[in-house]
């Protein structure tokens, strides 16, 4: 029976996680940094859907709101690439 618990102690649970490790720790950083910067890009690419409706308003504030908008997310990606994410 001691074992049986040896071997299913050195086996990953249901998540993968590792069961030997400490309990306070199964968070993983790289993972939170992902879901972040997926949560930036998601509200910036959700504030651009509606900026082709007001095309007819102002077209030079258009060009320069989606100019803005769009360096900032290309410059995010780049970042992105650097830093190794």
């Amino acid at each position: 029976k001691n074992k049986f618990l040896e071997m299913n102690k050195s086996s990953p649970i249901e998540c993968g996680m590792n069961p030997l490790s400490l309990p306070h720790s199964p968070f993983s950083l790289h993972f939170f940094l992902i879901c972040i910067l997926f949560m930036i890009f998601d509200v910036e690419l959700a504030l651009l859907i509606p900026f082709p409706l007001s095309l007819f308003n102002n077209l030079s504030m258009f060009y320069l709101t989606i100019m803005i908008f769009l360096l900032i997310i290309v410059l995010g990606v780049m970042y992105e690439l650097i830093m190794g994410a």
